[in-house]
């Protein structure tokens, strides 16, 4: 691609990896039946954090997109556990819920996030618009990677159960809330990774990068 495509073809094709890696992402949870609208909010929790600990901290490129990864991760795994206490409808609720919560304190938490200012000044680790290309490439191609292992694994045979049945799924011996707490979690961190990915590409975070309503198109992008 970059053999032939311009500086804005090749920053749609990575802007468009970014939204390949946020749909891998919440196919852990499809598999089960369950359906989250705040999944762009693990992807700006991840860049937010990497954000500021580049800006704020000094951190290097590795360790801030660890961290915000595992960030977001973490959130996901405590938010998962109040939300997974229901099921169908309730539990999408809950998490607009916790969406827009989020996109508040994105854009009202200025001391941090700086509001609706922004933050600028994040550094990309890699200057050229190629290079950060095949970088993206790589991460979505590893991300696509290992969701697909998952979910042909033991472990993504039971999420499917779960869809099918929750509550044969369950009296067969599988551990549900676990089931579904972990592939919750694992959807946020791989959110938060393409959102530190994301903000040091743009040098730049802003909370409309991150609106709930974005929760919409990657559903979207999921059903397709």
């Amino acid at each position: 691609i970059p053999l032939f495509a311009g500086e804005y073809l090749l920053s749609v094709f990575i802007m468009t990896l970014f939204w390949i890696m946020l749909t891998a992402g919440l196919n852990l949870l499809g598999a089960m039946g369950y359906t989250s609208i705040c999944h762009c909010a693990f992807y700006g929790i991840g860049g937010y954090i990497s954000a500021l600990l580049t800006l704020k901290m000094g951190f290097p490129f590795v360790l801030s997109l660890a961290a915000g990864t595992l960030g977001a991760g973490l959130i996901g795994l405590l938010i998962g556990y109040p939300a997974f206490r229901v099921r169908g409808h309730y539990f999408a609720i809950l998490t607009l819920a916790f969406g827009l919560i989020i996109a508040l304190i994105f854009s009202n938490w200025r001391q941090v996030t700086g509001g609706d200012r922004g933050l600028t000044g994040i550094l990309s680790p890699i200057p050229s618009t190629e290079g950060y290309y095949y970088l993206t490439l790589g991460a979505a191609l590893a991300v696509i990677w290992v969701t697909d292992r998952i979910l042909r694994s033991s472990f993504g045979r039971q999420l499917v159960a779960i869809q099918e049945d929750e509550d044969l799924a369950q009296q067969m011996g599988i551990h549900t809330m676990r089931c579904k707490l972990i592939a919750f979690a694992l959807g946020a961190l791989l959110a938060g990774f393409a959102g530190g990915l994301m903000v040091h590409y743009v040098n730049f975070v802003h909370p409309d990068f991150f609106s709930f309503g974005y929760s919409f198109n990657v559903i979207m992008g999921m059903l397709m």
